[in-house]
């Protein structure tokens, strides 16, 4: 039934239909059925969709992808069956079902137990960051720069190779190999490398990040923290940030300073290494 969709992969990436790429004959999936005999398969793929959408089956697969991947790997049942009643009850529209989820004290308890798959790590990483972007021009851009950071991770934008979708627990994104990928993303950007001014990214200066002068290390950790994770600083996010920049809480930071003139990048990384950043 789905034969006969094409993409031009090679050249315009034009969508088209290509009736000398359809089967023909018989088909039957999940209690559907169709004599498919028509060389132009569009009607029948269209019937089909339409009644997968409004299959119970398809219900329940949807609401456990969405409390999966917003509240729990293993999320309750009693959730996904909420979810999938309110699927079937509106009529397959997508909105109502995401206002239950987050109306649910299942999300509003769900809290710090999502890891941030490497996609969204690098958006929250530019939003965090206040990173800026010109409109595109000729040469190397910074948006596309993004897309290759994502696939340094191992999750490059609409490049899943396999049909089911990337995955949405946390095994897969909670591994050594990750966390460095991770690391080094967060490193390369907040350092303000790659992508670059010359590219069109706009980064913060390293004074803007600084609240007042002048100001105690430990003080402007909290800063730091309460901007880039939303959060007060623990102890040990300040312990952290002390042995990465080799300075004291009590430290003064003054203008002169060597975190203001080329290690605010480090400070900033080292705050997005931190276990708040990687949790959603």
């Amino acid at each position: 039934m789905l034969t006969g969709w094409y993409v031009d992969l090679f050249g315009s990436w034009e969508p088209s239909y290509r009736a000398d790429r359809h089967h023909v004959g018989k088909v039957k999936v999940l209690g559907f059925s169709h004599a498919n005999s028509s060389p132009d398969g569009r009607a029948v793929t269209k019937a089909m969709l339409r009644y997968l959408a409004r299959h119970p089956a398809t219900a329940r697969h949807l609401a456990h992808k969405l409390a999966v991947k917003f509240v729990s790997d293993d999320p309750p049942a009693r959730l996904v069956r909420r979810l999938a009643d309110t699927y079937l009850d509106h009529d397959t529209r997508i909105a109502p079902v995401l206002r239950a989820l987050v109306r649910s004290p299942e999300f509003r308890e769900s809290a710090g137990e999502k890891l941030r798959d490497p996609v969204e790590d690098l958006v929250a990483t530019y939003r965090a960051l206040g990173i800026r972007f010109r409109r595109p021009g000729g040469g190397r851009v910074a948006t596309e720069a993004i897309v290759w950071q994502t696939g340094s991770l191992g999750l490059q934008v609409g490049d899943w190779p396999r049909p089911d979708g990337a995955p949405l627990d946390n095994a897969p994104w909670a591994t050594t190999l990750r966390a460095l990928g991770s690391a080094n993303l967060h490193y390369t950007v907040a350092h303000g490398w790659w992508p670059n001014a010359e590219s069109g990214a706009i980064h913060r200066p390293a004074r803007a990040w600084v609240p007042r002068l002048p100001i105690r290390f430990d003080a402007l950790v909290d800063h730091l923290s309460r901007v880039l994770l939303g959060r007060p600083a623990g102890r040990g996010l300040v312990e952290a940030a002390c042995v990465a920049m080799e300075m004291r809480p009590g430290e003064k930071v003054r203008a002169d300073h060597p975190l203001l003139q080329w290690r605010m990048g480090r400070l900033l990384s080292t705050m997005l290494d931190s276990p708040a950043h990687f949790h959603r």
